[in-house]
């Protein structure tokens, strides 16, 4: 593969069939204008997931970690030695199993810390011994129960009912008067009528009946007679 190293095309095919899931579709959807050479998709490749390097676990992380529920000693030492691998700067071997001894429960706390080994191969091959140990039951590994705190609340509340019975039942219980508020009625209030004022009324007028004119004669009127004859009028009214 060495002698293919200025065969960008081959390079690129090649780096094509190692993705797969999200990185394969980020591929699939890359400008092929912007990517001639193996360089460049390295950088864009770079650019695209350099936020992994910012959320890589840290030494807290693993100081927080702890062994699940049905996970053997084996499984726990691999996933925690996985996470262990993305810090960066790595830790030192001697580091790296004082954290993991911190991290184990307190069966397998008491018995390694002792003669607990330098190297983390040697610690998880002790660690092993012990589960061992335990399923051949030549060891017993006390486990806490989980309703501990639950049986003692409720043997508290218990005990709390008793001696509350026990004041009430040995001393008599004071009563007090209870108070009947007294109100003082107030006298009632004549209703007395609104003020309505009195009108006096007109008598109603008589009118006269006027007599009917019906029956009367209408009169002509009367001119004085003209002092001469029609024709000799003719012309002067023309005039």
């Amino acid at each position: 593969m060495s002698t293919q190293t200025d065969n960008h095309q081959l390079l690129i095919h090649c780096f094509q069939d190692s993705l797969t899931g999200a990185a394969l579709k980020w591929y699939m959807g890359l400008d092929s204008t912007k990517i001639r050479t193996f360089n460049d998709l390295c950088e864009a490749f770079i650019r695209q997931y350099k936020y992994n390097l910012d959320m890589a676990p840290d030494r807290d992380q693993l100081c927080a970690m702890s062994q699940r529920d049905k996970e053997t000693f084996k499984e726990y030492a691999q996933r925690w030695r996985e996470i262990a691998a993305q810090i960066i700067p790595p830790p030192e071997e001697k580091e790296m199993t004082k954290i993991f001894l911190n991290t184990l429960g307190p069966f397998y706390y008491e018995r390694m810390i002792a003669s607990a080994p330098s190297d983390f191969t040697e610690m998880v091959n002790m660690g092993m011994r012990l589960e061992e140990g335990v399923r051949q039951g030549r060891l017993v590994r006390e486990s806490v129960p989980t309703n501990s705190v639950r049986k003692f609340g409720s043997n508290f509340q218990r005990n709390k009912e008793r001696e509350v019975s026990m004041v009430t039942h040995g001393r008599p219980q004071q009563q007090y008067p209870g108070y009947q508020p007294q109100f003082q009625q107030k006298p009632q209030q004549q209703y007395q009528q609104p003020y309505q004022p009195q009108f006096q009324q007109r008598p109603p007028q008589q009118y006269q009946q006027q007599p009917n004119n019906q029956n009367r004669i209408p009169r002509t009127p009367q001119f004085d007679p003209i002092p001469m004859t029609y024709a000799e009028l003719l012309p002067a009214l023309i005039e």
